[in-house]
């Protein structure tokens, strides 16, 4: 019987010997697989990573979490267009005059006011009535002047003056005229054509 128990035991403990270096064994393998698969994933995710950054991967979430920009109201202050200045009218052709000789000229006739009747004559042979057009320090441009008046059936002529310091001066004249109303009628012509005359009453050359 003794001998029948320390058999039974020496049995236990050879089986419990066995399950131990099996468990022993068995153990270092468990371990093993799972660090092999944390590593391998380790090693998966750091090249996911990679790729992404080189595939730019993860951008369209960037822009579907990035904010959308606020539209801000223009606040600018826009001016009303001032109107056009209205531009001056230019004005109607006028022929000044450089000089009048008062030797030569007895008084300029004011505009409306006869020293008499207008179809009467002067009381006097040596007073005539001119209609002095312009005076122009040039030539051509009193001849350009004369022309211009011949073309709307007006006679003109040219008299050169000296004056002194001043040089020579070109005076376009109509007339001479006896009667008032022929002087009036061709100042009506003139101012048709925008020309304003002087009248004038002078002594009659000889």
């Amino acid at each position: 019987m003794v001998q029948k128990k320390r058999k039974r035991t020496k049995h236990k403990q050879q089986a419990r010997r066995k399950s131990e270096k099996t468990g022993t064994a068995g153990s270092p393998a468990w371990l093993m697989f799972a660090a092999g698969l944390g590593l391998g994933l380790f090693v998966a995710v750091l090249v996911f990573l990679n790729a992404g950054k080189n595939l730019n991967l993860g951008s369209g979430l960037k822009s579907l979490v990035k904010p959308r920009p606020v539209a801000t109201k223009d606040v600018r202050t826009v001016k009303n267009p001032q109107p056009p200045t209205a531009l001056p009218k230019p004005a109607q052709p006028k022929f000044d005059f450089y000089t009048v000789l008062p030797a030569e000229v007895e008084s300029v006739l004011a505009e409306g006011v006869p020293d008499y009747a207008p179809n009467q004559k002067a009381r006097s042979k040596d007073v005539s009535y001119i209609l002095q057009v312009a005076s122009y320090a040039s030539i051509v441009d009193a001849h350009k002047l004369k022309d211009k008046l011949w073309r709307n059936g007006l006679t003109a002529r040219i008299e050169k003056i000296s004056i002194e310091n001043r040089g020579n001066y070109y005076r376009v004249r109509l007339g001479p005229y006896d009667r008032l109303n022929n002087l009036d009628r061709d100042n009506k012509k003139l101012i048709a054509l925008g020309i304003y005359a002087m009248r004038l009453k002078v002594a009659q050359s000889r």
